[in-house]
């Protein structure tokens, strides 16, 4: 400046003002004051507080400036402004398997500078889950009972099948199968009824009938009895008896008690063989034979057959006929011995008793007396009159000699009546008897001389 004009008061201005520094906040984010966050943290978790899902967290981002007087040194804000949006937004909590949310959308929020952060748990609760362990009588196909089992979606059942079973097999019954998990149940497929089946059967206990021969009711014979007897029912030989053998099995519910059998079989053959009657001296069957009966079955009823012996009739000798009638000479009685006591004979051997004739020439033959009818007539009615009980005499007649026909008769004595004519006709009789049965012995011998 020069001062050109003298005596003149000069005045000059000059005009400042006080600076400023201006801070950026948004250029600034480390400037906590220029820079602020407001945040919404979800959260999400089970009953129990697990955490089921990362947590979402949501974020508005507010800015300001910062100017600072640099003469003073004050430091003035400008106000806050969001940094993009300021809305929260709304959040869909999202789904997870088997559990349900405390809800299901987190609205929008229109956040504000003041705002402090916030924090939202979504809880998450398990689904209750179901299944069921129905146990089946294979026997009958009825329901035995079913077990509900009741829980949660991710957990293990607490449920003991293996115990399930053996209570059930205490009862009677056995297991065929089962498709409950060996490994247990874990709840892990989330709405879906479980259903889960253990089947057995009714158990048994089976006796074999051949086995147990003394158990009546599962053994039974059926019989043929032969018996040998005589007409008076006496045992004439052992009895034989004939068996066919049946058996069948029993077979016990261990369940309901009941108790069923197998059908009857035969142990062994189903029939009676045939059996031949025993041979007994003196003595003849009914039958010689008992048929074969086949067939038999368990229903067969026992039977008994008797086969009666009869006693045989002793042999009758036939007595020789002569051919022709022939009147007998009268014979010239010779002196009889002296009667001696006869033996007593057997019916068998008064039945063989022949007498011995010997022959005489036929010379002699011509000299004997013929017997008149009447004579013979009277032998007769004498024999008949004589007791057939009686001891029968024995009569013997020696061998003639050339000279005369001399015969010996030796016979039993007859028994005593005390009175001498009865005596005199029972030696009358022998004697005529003696002499008729030499007669018939010398006929034929000369017959048997002729014929030579």
């Amino acid at each position: 400046m020069t001062f050109d004009q003298d005596g003149k008061q000069l005045n000059y201005k000059v005009v400042l003002k006080e600076g400023t520094k201006t801070t950026v906040g948004k250029d600034n984010p480390a400037e906590s004051d220029l820079n602020k966050e407001v945040t919404r943290t979800i959260k999400f978790v089970d009953s129990t507080g697990k955490e089921v899902a990362a947590p979402v967290v949501q974020t508005v981002h507010f800015t300001r400036n910062k100017t600072q007087n640099l003469v003073t040194g004050a430091i003035t804000y400008t106000d806050w402004q969001a940094d993009g949006q300021t809305e929260f937004d709304q959040f869909k909590v999202p789904v997870k398997t088997g559990y349900t949310p405390s809800q299901a959308v987190v609205p929008a929020w229109n956040a504000q500078p003041s705002d402090s952060d916030q924090e939202l748990t979504v809880t998450y609760t398990a689904n209750k889950e179901h299944a069921t362990v129905t146990y089946i009588d294979q026997t009958t196909g009825k329901t035995i009972k079913v077990d509900q089992i009741n829980g949660v979606f991710g957990q293990t059942a607490d449920y003991d099948v293996t115990s399930a079973i053996q209570a059930l097999e205490k009862q009677g019954y056995e297991l065929v199968s089962n498709d409950y998990p060996a490994a247990g149940l874990t709840f892990d497929q989330d709405g879906k009824q479980l259903a889960y089946k253990v089947v057995l059967k009714e158990g048994t206990k089976t006796i074999i009938g051949k086995d147990n021969l003394i158990n009546s009711a599962l053994n039974k014979d059926v019989t043929r009895t032969i018996k040998f007897v005589d007409s008076t029912g006496k045992e004439m030989a052992a009895p034989i008896v004939q068996t066919v053998h049946f058996t069948r099995n029993e077979v016990q519910n261990l369940v309901t008690g009941a108790i069923t059998y197998t059908d009857w079989q035969a142990d062994g053959q189903t029939k009676f063989d045939q059996v031949t009657a025993p041979v007994i001296s003196g003595y003849t069957p009914a039958q010689t034979q008992v048929e074969t009966q086949t067939g038999i079955q368990v229903q067969t009823p026992s039977r008994t057959v008797t086969v009666v012996y009869t006693k045989n009739e002793p042999e009758t000798p036939t007595p020789n006929k002569p051919e022709k009638p022939v009147t007998p000479e009268t014979p010239t009685p010779s002196e009889p011995e002296k009667p001696v006591t006869p033996e007593t004979p057997t019916p068998s051997e008064s039945a063989k008793a022949t007498p011995v004739t010997k022959p005489v020439k036929k010379a002699e033959k011509q000299t004997k007396v013929k017997q008149t009818a009447q004579a013979q007539h009277e032998q007769q009615n004498a024999v008949h009159a004589t007791k057939v009980d009686q001891p029968v005499a024995k009569i013997q007649v020696n061998k003639a000699t050339k000279d005369a026909p001399k015969q010996q008769v030796s016979a039993n004595k007859l028994p005593q009546t005390g009175e001498n004519s009865t005596l005199g006709l029972w030696g009358t009789i022998l004697l005529m008897l003696s002499s008729l049965l030499g007669f018939f012995g010398f006929r034929k011998k000369d017959d048997k001389d002729d014929g030579h």
